[in-house]
């Protein structure tokens, strides 16, 4: 077998990437020369395996040839790795035990890209045993409840600290699930609030937090997406400021996610260039924890120098506080 220079070529650097350390390992272990993607040296290269996470990303710039193989969601959302790479374990302290979702969200890619929940691993599949923290991308743990037992067991019985960064479904949230995550040594727990028809859920599960020790939370807040027929830009940041003042009003935290499309089947989005000068600065304020609690959004964010160049656009489309 020919001896092959390969590069792995990972577009979002500032994120952890499984894909291409699972290429690492497979094509390491076949004796290959693997490097991380250096341009200068493209010519170099006998094959190129470049991984996107994110379709905004841009990539107008890639001189693809036939050494290219692109994929993740960046590139295409149904493009899997062969199961020979697949299957490898990385223990690199992230990663998923459990993947897909069973509530097929209308802006979600998820159930398309993973299918239902299933599991897929377990701790002592991530954990590096080097480190005391892990982070799971688990996308919907709590739809499967005799796992989501049995990865506490595992994270307080080698005692170490989690990262849930993908959310936990705060509609199954109940005492015993509060009980346990509030066993655990833990980052801030992620849920969302992605329309505000979810308020009194919210509500009342995060007194169960609060009850069992877990005071501080950080809420995934959707915006800009067009979910039903008629909707407004104007409805949505209505809807969204609602969400956060609430969460603020309970001592959550935000982080603004605003929404892009990414297959024909999908809700057109509400954020155009016009209406994201609306939508910039929610987010701004939304997800800055200092401002976010800090501040009122009307009478002090938009007056100060980082929000007032913002103010008109809320003025001309009617929405005041």
């Amino acid at each position: 077998m020919k001896k092959l220079r390969i590069a792995l070529y990972k577009m979002e650097p500032q994120y952890e990437n499984h894909a291409i350390e699972q290429m690492r390992i497979y094509y390491t272990e076949k004796g290959h020369d693997v490097e991380d993607y250096i341009p200068l040296k493209n010519a170099l290269y006998d094959k190129i395996y470049c991984s996107s996470i994110f379709t905004f990303t841009q990539k107008d710039h890639l001189l693809i040839d036939e050494r290219w193989e692109c994929g993740g969601t960046g590139f295409n959302i149904i493009k899997h790795l062969p199961p020979e790479i697949e299957s490898r374990r990385i223990y690199k302290d992230f990663g998923w035990t459990q993947r897909g979702c069973n509530n097929n969200c209308s802006f979600c890619v998820v159930p398309l890209k993973e299918g239902c929940a299933q599991v897929v691993g377990d701790i002592y599949d991530i954990w590096s045993r080097k480190n005391r923290k892990i982070t799971l991308y688990d996308n919907n743990i709590l739809q499967l409840p005799d796992h989501f037992v049995r990865m506490c067991e595992q994270i307080r019985k080698e005692n170490l600290k989690v990262d849930w960064n993908q959310g936990l479904d705060i509609r199954l949230l109940d005492n015993d699930i509060a009980d346990m995550l509030g066993s655990l040594a833990h980052a801030e727990y992620h849920f969302a609030f992605d329309h505000s028809g979810l308020d009194k859920v919210v509500e009342s599960k995060v007194e169960i937090l609060k009850n069992h020790g877990i005071n501080r939370n950080t809420f995934y807040v959707l915006v800009g997406c067009k979910d039903r027929p008629g909707k407004t830009a104007k409805e949505d940041i209505e809807d969204a400021l609602y969400r956060l003042n609430l969460l603020k009003s309970l001592g959550q935290n935000a982080y603004v996610m605003r929404y892009r499309k990414v297959t024909e089947n999908q809700p057109e989005t509400l954020i155009t260039k016009w209406t994201e000068k609306l939508y910039i600065p929610i987010a701004n304020w939304g997800s800055i924890h200092l401002a976010f609690h800090g501040m009122d959004f009307f009478k002090d964010y938009l007056v100060h120098e980082r929000g007032k160049s913002y103010k008109k656009y809320f003025d001309e489309i009617g929405i005041v506080g």
